[in-house]
């Protein structure tokens, strides 16, 4: 399953045509690849809008993860939500886009490329991988996020706490008004937290 949607950038390593072209090379080799997002996009056997995205991408076994952008420097430590999604939903993720992934997120359970492949490339490094391997890695999942912790590493606290360290040089930030957005913020993670540990324990079979 991937989940994209259908956007442009002039930015030079932007992935979002590359995305849309792929899902269309990988409808032609195997339909069994569902496609979601909105608008609608250009990809035969388009699925419609995922209305709740971990749910969907629940029912799949592995999914194609594509940042938006892919540079050697300015995608260094761009983690995104679409990565810890599909890990919450129980999905060995296909990732690309961190350029520096395993510093940022030492063995994590997924399928990195290093760079854009092509539909028959990507298909063939996907076959390399036997289904122990994957069942591996997917039971690896929480302790991952426990051990490593990604999702504090890249909370809004951790973000508060660097802005309010730089401020004390210079001016005072308004507490009130990041401590609102850190809250909101702070409660996300620990649901998503919340639910790993849940669906964990819950020995959910993979599919």
């Amino acid at each position: 399953v991937t989940v994209i949607g259908r956007k442009a950038s002039l930015c030079p390593w932007n992935l979002y045509g590359y995305r849309i072209q792929l899902a269309k090379a990988l409808r032609k080799r195997s339909p069994r690849l569902d496609v979601y997002g909105r608008p609608a996009l250009p990809v035969p056997g388009h699925c419609g809008a995922a209305e709740d995205k971990r749910a969907t991408m629940a029912r799949y076994r592995f999914a194609l993860i594509t940042e938006n952008c892919l540079h050697p420097r300015w995608s260094q430590g761009y983690l995104t939500e679409k990565l810890f999604d599909a890990l919450a939903a129980g999905c060995f993720p296909i990732y690309l886009g961190c350029s520096n992934l395993e510093s940022e997120f030492p063995d994590a359970p997924l399928l990195a490329l290093s760079g854009p492949l092509n539909a028959a490339a990507l298909c063939k490094k996907i076959e390399t991988l036997g289904d122990d391997e994957v069942l591996r890695r997917v039971s690896a999942i929480p302790d991952a996020f426990t051990r490593q912790a990604p999702t504090t590493r890249y909370s809004a606290r951790k973000l508060y706490d660097a802005a309010r360290t730089a401020g004390e040089s210079s001016r005072d930030f308004p507490e009130d008004c990041l401590q609102f957005q850190t809250s909101a913020t702070d409660r996300m993670r620990l649901k998503l937290h919340a639910h790993l540990v849940g669906l964990y324990h819950r020995r959910r079979t993979v599919t």
